[in-house]
């Protein structure tokens, strides 16, 4: 999917988006009480599916960390934010479901 199909519904997501070991300055958008730890796409991906949200998967680095591989568009919800508490909150709750099995 390239960025200029994207429309007012969906958003771009990096990993370091909602990642606990980064700081704000390498991209964290989210405080650290609703971070996660070594957050994956696939993960993010799942959270979405779970969540019902229309996504895409997509090649590409992180422009503030190369390190960081991948991102996924996802359809918005009220706001980008709410979007990714809501996903990172996701994560955590699929984390923990398959630690129980």
């Amino acid at each position: 999917m390239e960025t200029r199909e994207l429309k007012g519904n969906m958003v771009v997501i990096y990993p370091n988006y909602i990642e606990c070991s980064k700081s704000r300055k390498m991209g964290r958008r989210i405080g650290k009480e609703n971070c996660v730890d070594k957050v994956r796409i696939k993960e993010i991906e799942e959270a979405a599916s779970y969540l019902g949200l229309k996504y895409s998967k997509s090649e590409g680095l992180y422009p503030r960390d190369v390190r960081t591989e991948g991102r996924i568009f996802v359809e918005k919800m009220e706001s980008k934010l709410k979007t990714l508490k809501t996903l990172a909150e996701k994560v955590k709750e699929i984390r923990d479901k398959g630690k129980h099995q």
